[in-house]
């Protein structure tokens, strides 16, 4: 795989691939090992298969295998490297961006979420609220999980706490894939992917012309097997 910063590194778990993670261990990072000795391995795969995947795809950029750390609000890092990236996950899909500017990326898959206007209305701004009351009931959802994402993608580039910057920014009104917004006078770009399954937000400290790679799960494990498990 050739390393491209504008790419959306996609890869999507099957639920026969769970389990058997144990192998693996030595390559997963510190502080995501205590989900072997906590919690039902099966309940954390996701999260495990994360990491391994992170890692997969700094390596196609040249960077060896290392620890990788993470801030106070969960925002990964390397050690003496001024590398940007950032992952996230919802049930079986993973997402990650690499950059050489602060970026952030979450994502969402799409869900029955109950009382979803009395959810908007406690965490949303007012217009972001009332865009989603005005909607019809199949598009309340989507629009939910649009300025859902999009929050997080901008807490997450920040590094800051998703609960910080909730009602810092609103996306009332911004229907388009690829926008800009200022904040506090400093300028971020966003970009929006969304289709039947899930929504995928992306915040940038510049301008991107993102693409969606999809990554084979097999092909990451075919890597660390080569590499000696």
């Amino acid at each position: 795989m050739h390393f491209l910063e504008d790419y959306i590194y996609f890869l999507k778990l099957q639920p026969q691939q769970e389990g058997a993670l144990d192998c693996y261990k030595k390559y997963i990072s510190n502080y995501k090992q205590r989900y072997f000795d906590t919690v039902n391995l099966s309940s954390s795969y996701t999260k495990l298969a994360a990491d391994l995947f992170l890692k997969y795809i700094l390596a196609q950029k040249g960077i060896p295998l290392q620890e990788i750390f993470v801030g106070k609000f969960g925002k990964p890092y390397l050690l003496d490297s001024k590398l940007n990236f950032n992952i996230s996950h919802s049930d079986s899909f993973l997402v990650c961006v690499i950059s050489t500017q602060n970026i952030g990326i979450d994502i969402e898959k799409k869900r029955v979420v109950n009382n979803v206007e009395s959810i908007a209305s406690r965490f949303f701004l007012k217009d972001e609220y009332a865009a989603i009351k005005q909607c019809s009931a199949n598009s309340k959802i989507d629009l939910f999980f649009k300025f859902w994402t999009l929050k997080e993608s901008f807490a997450k580039m920040l590094g800051t706490g998703i609960f910080k910057e909730i009602k810092s920014i609103s996306f009332a009104g911004h229907i388009k894939t690829k926008f800009c917004l200022y904040v506090q006078e400093k300028k971020y770009f966003f970009e929006c992917f969304d289709n039947r399954e899930y929504v995928i937000s992306v915040c940038s400290a510049k301008k991107r012309n993102s693409a969606i790679k999809q990554v084979c799960w097999y092909e990451v494990l075919q890597f660390y097997n080569d590499l000696g498990v």
